[in-house]
């Protein structure tokens, strides 16, 4: 599902909870903040269903249920999803859920509880930890580095009978794909290898006309200034037009052509991610 589907259900889902409606407003709008900054493919891969927002519904609700219950200090409370008990001494730690997804999504503990159960008094060390929190590009670099969690099913009978019927077209088409990727590199690297050929060839060719030119001019200087100044001034014009002519050369060869190959890579990785994305929502469509 997508941003907007999953805030739809979530907002949906816990109205029918017993939460106040600005309760809810509050949690909704930490979410579309907070999701502005996650992948929308990443998000849509993982979050494939309404099932998938239980978790956090229930998640959310106990989060309001402890809050509700935080003028009674003596209480033990425990969650499924994890907690932490008031301390002998009154001082009593941010409900903190521990959960696979929770930690993919939220490494800041987005689901802490906004007040400590029990009681306002926290130590400097406790707040000084929790205003110590990862800026969005951290977050960001350090989402694109977790791999994409697959679904551990077994494949059914039905699906390795689809696979193997549509295998002789979904084989030559990914075969053909991969060739294609392969030739896009190829020709890449041949296009990198003529200009570093052309940026030598016009280094010598013109360096030598440049260099022939200053000394046949230095030579004619003594019979004929005028002709020996052409020369010499022509020699240096043709040097000048000869590092103009690299210079271009060399930017196009060492700073924009080999940009192509991230372009072409992340395309393929897309392609071959999306063929992965197929493979397993039909496994599990098969499985069910």
């Amino acid at each position: 599902m997508n941003k907007k589907t999953f805030i739809d259900i979530l907002t949906k889902e816990l109205s029918a909870k017993d939460i106040p409606e600005a309760e809810i407003k509050k949690y909704v709008d930490k979410y579309n903040v907070f999701l502005i900054s996650v992948d929308d493919e990443e998000f849509e891969n993982e979050f494939r269903s309404k099932s998938d927002v239980d978790e956090i519904v229930a998640m959310i609700a106990d989060n309001f249920s402890l809050k509700n219950v935080s003028s009674e200090p003596q209480t033990e409370i425990t969650s499924s999803r994890g907690s932490d008990n008031a301390s002998d001494s009154g001082m009593d730690k941010t409900i903190v859920f521990d959960t696979e997804q929770t930690k993919r999504y939220f490494p800041d503990n987005e689901y802490e509880a906004d007040e400590p159960v029990g009681g306002n008094d926290i130590p400097d060390d406790d707040n000084e930890n929790r205003s110590k929190k990862a800026s969005p590009d951290k977050k960001q670099k350090k989402r694109k580095k977790e791999k994409k969690q697959r679904p551990d099913i077994k494949a059914s009978p039905t699906f390795i009978a689809l696979f193997i019927v549509a295998l002789p077209i979904t084989l030559p088409l990914f075969l053909i794909f991969t060739a294609i990727v392969a030739v896009f590199y190829a020709v890449l690297i041949a296009i990198i290898a003529a200009f570093i050929a052309c940026l030598l060839a016009a280094v010598a060719a013109g360096t030598a006309s440049a260099m022939a030119g200053i000394i046949n001019g230095a030579i004619k200087l003594i019979s004929s200034t005028p002709i020996g100044v052409y020369e010499i001034g022509l020699g240096l014009i043709i040097g000048g037009v000869t590092m103009l002519i690299s210079l271009a050369v060399y930017i196009i060869t060492v700073k924009l052509l080999p940009k192509l190959f991230p372009l072409i890579t992340k395309f393929a990785k897309f392609v071959y991610g999306k063929i992965a994305d197929l493979y397993y929502y039909c496994k599990e469509r098969c499985a069910n």
